[in-house]
């Protein structure tokens, strides 16, 4: 009879297809279940800025990272203002309209050749695409390259002047 460890029961179940075994809700002090008793660990708070809810009910609301994304670091790190903080996050809610409003070509073949994407008449949201249009004519070559890299793709800024103006530019300052 051979003796497995917890951890590899658990392995060959998920394997076997088997739900795995539901995690226990977190217990507040008194004893109540709830799911927005959950804190982050003492090492989560060490790498992140997480605020501690403030007002009435302050005890039913989570606690949340400021600094989850590249934009939220650079705004808790004091490098970007406020305002260009809320440009960023415009320019992204944005950037994500915009690109939903693409037409998904990939996932239409031809019919006659299986290696030719189809065609896909839809025009999407006319007002959605000329604000993001708009937007992205006022900026420069390197202000829209700079933004893509930091709003989108979440990097450092390579020049954080540039990435400043460029955000002074999206919120028409």
């Amino acid at each position: 009879m051979k003796h497995y460890s917890q951890n590899a029961r658990k392995r060959n179940r998920r394997k076997a297809g088997a739900p795995a075994k539901a995690q226990s809700p977190v217990t507040a002090r008194n004893g109540a279940t709830d799911a927005h008793t959950a804190r982050p660990t003492p090492q989560q708070m060490a790498h992140g800025a997480y605020q501690m809810p403030t007002g009435p009910g302050k005890q039913d609301r989570p606690i949340y990272n400021a600094a989850s994304d590249m934009i939220g670091a650079l705004h808790h790190a004091g490098k970007i203002t406020d305002g260009q903080e809320q440009a960023a996050r415009h320019w992204q809610q944005l950037r994500r309209a915009y690109v939903a409003e693409l037409p998904d070509v990939q996932g239409f073949k031809s019919c006659i050749a299986g290696n030719v994407p189809g065609y896909d008449d839809g025009d999407g949201d006319p007002a959605i695409i000329a604000e993001y249009r708009s937007m992205e004519a006022r900026l420069s070559r390197s202000q829209r390259i700079e933004v893509l890299h930091v709003c989108e793709d979440g990097n450092r800024p390579r020049q954080v002047e540039l990435l400043r103006a460029a955000l002074d530019v999206v919120s028409g300052s």
